[in-house]
C-alpha cells in the first residue's frame, strides 16, 4: 500500500512539473523501407472562401468534414525523406511572404526541423512541385539567405520558365489580380537567388534522383508536378496543391480554387492524380491536409474519400522535458 501511495504521488509529481504543453509539430513514419518525417510549417488561415464555389456550399462541405469554416484552415505539411542516395524535402512552407496574409503564422519549418532532431544543413535536395510562394519561400531565412546551404532546388523546367518570364502572363484576369501575380513573381525569384547555380529543371515524368519521379499535374500552375517516391513495394505519392483538402477538392474536385490559373486542366489533372493513388494504393502526401497530411485515397462514386494513414513509431515513455 505504501508502494501505491509512493507511485501515485510521484506521478501526479512528474505531471505538474511536466513543461510539455503543445503537440509535437512533427511526425516519423516509414514506406517500402524508406523512412520519412513530416514537419508543420504551419497553418493556412483564409478569412474569405477561396474557392469559387457558394459559401453556403464550402460551409456545408466543411462541417459535414469536421473542419473549420470561419476561418478556413489548412495546414502545409513538409515532408523529409531519408533516401539511399540523399535527404530531400518536399516544398518548403512560407517564409517572409506579406504579399500573402494568409500564411502570417506559419513560417516553423526550421524549428519544427530543429526540435525533431534534424538540421538544416542536413538537407540535399529541396524538391518543388510548384512555384507559389507557400512552397518556395521557406528555402530562404528573413534575411534572405539560403535556409539549406547544402542544397540543392529542384523544380518542373515549365513551371520555372512560365514563374521567371519577363512578363508573366495573367491567365485569369476575371479573378487574379495583376498584382497577386507579380507578386508570386517576385517571392519565386527571391526565393531562388540564394542558391544560384544550385536550381535544377527537371522534364516532365523527368527522374533527378534515384526513386523520385517528377509527374505532370498542371492547371493549378502551368508545370505543377506531384512527385512519387518508389521504395520496395510501396511509394509515397506528394500531390503539392494537385487538390487542397479532404473537405473541398478531394470530395469535390470539380470545385475551382480561386489561384488555379488553368481551373479545366487543374480539374483535369486532379482527376487523375486521384484515380492513380487510388488504383495504386500509394501512401499520400497532401500538402495543406489536416497535419500531418498523410493518408490514402479511394474512388467514391464520382468523388473521392480519405483514409488517414496509420501512426507509426509510438513512444511509450512519459516525457518530462520539451
Amino acid at each position: 500500500m505504501q508502494f501505491f501511495t509512493l507511485l501515485v504521488s510521484l506521478i501526479a509529481t512528474v505531471a505538474a512539473t511536466s513543461t510539455c504543453s503543445d503537440n509535437p509539430a512533427f511526425r516519423r513514419f516509414s514506406f517500402g523501407g524508406i523512412k520519412g518525417l513530416i514537419v508543420s510549417d504551419g497553418p493556412a488561415i483564409f478569412t474569405e472562401n477561396p474557392f469559387l464555389v457558394p459559401d453556403a456550399v464550402v460551409r456545408r462541405s466543411r462541417r459535414a468534414s469536421f473542419r473549420s469554416v470561419s476561418p478556413l484552415i489548412g495546414q502545409q505539411n513538409v515532408a523529409i525523406i531519408d533516401l539511399p542516395d540523399a535527404r530531400v524535402m518536399v516544398d518548403a512552407g512560407s517564409v517572409n511572404i506579406p504579399e500573402f496574409p494568409q500564411f502570417r503564422n506559419a513560417g516553423r519549418l526550421i524549428s519544427n526541423m530543429k526540435a525533431a532532431g534534424v538540421e538544416p544543413e542536413s538537407i540535399n535536395a529541396v524538391l518543388f512541385t510548384h512555384a507559389h510562394g507557400d512552397h518556395v519561400s521557406g528555402v530562404t531565412t528573413v534575411d534572405g539567405k539560403a535556409a539549406f546551404p547544402n542544397a540543392k532546388l529542384y523544380i518542373s523546367k515549365v513551371d520555372h520558365e512560365f514563374w521567371t518570364q519577363e512578363n508573366v502572363p495573367n491567365l485569369k484576369p476575371e479573378v487574379i489580380p495583376n498584382d497577386m501575380i507579380q507578386a508570386l513573381k517576385d517571392i519565386y525569384l527571391r526565393s531562388i537567388k540564394p542558391y544560384g547555380g544550385r536550381v535544377v529543371l527537371v522534364e516532365a515524368n523527368g527522374k533527378p534522383l534515384r526513386g523520385v519521379t517528377f509527374i505532370p499535374t498542371p492547371g493549378h500552375s502551368p508545370g505543377h508536378s506531384a512527385v512519387r517516391f518508389q521504395g520496395k513495394g510501396e511509394a509515397l505519392f506528394a500531390t503539392g496543391d494537385s487538390w487542397i483538402t479532404k473537405a473541398d477538392q478531394l470530395e469535390n474536385p470539380e470545385w475551382e480554387f480561386f489561384i488555379e490559373l488553368d481551373a479545366v486542366q487543374a480539374y483535369k489533372s486532379r482527376i487523375k492524380a486521384l484515380n492513380g493513388a487510388a488504383r495504386r494504393r500509394d501512401l499520400v502526401l497532401s500538402y495543406h491536409e489536416s497535419f500531418p497530411g498523410l493518408g490514402h485515397v479511394s474512388v467514391n462514386g464520382a468523388a473521392f474519400s480519405w483514409t488517414p494513414a496509420e501512426t507509426e513509431f509510438m513512444g511509450t515513455a512519459v516525457k518530462t522535458e520539451c
